[in-house]
């Protein structure tokens, strides 16, 4: 199986909800939801996140950065886009 094919992701997501939630991959495929998902993946995240931060204290690096989501970053750079054109304006 390709290792960046969207079905090992799906294949994958389904069972860390069955080792999170103790249950058969199929009672995730018959009453998990899109709630489900998005819990574990920020779970997920936010423990890789713990984990990346005392690696790097005890490394004595840099912290990580935040995890800013895309649709925030886009926000961000429309607002400097905007104030660059209308300092362009006067």
């Amino acid at each position: 199986m390709d290792p960046e094919s969207a079905e090992l992701r799906r294949i994958l997501l389904i069972d860390t909800l069955a080792t999170r939630y103790h249950l058969l991959p199929s009672e995730v495929m018959g009453r998990s939801d899109t709630v489900d998902v998005y819990v574990m993946e920020t779970a997920l995240a936010y423990q890789q996140y713990l984990k990346d931060k005392a690696d790097a204290k005890a490394n004595k690096r840099p912290l990580p950065p935040p995890n800013i989501p895309i649709n925030k970053l886009e926000e961000m750079i429309q607002r400097v886009r905007s104030r660059h054109n209308e300092g362009k304006k006067d």
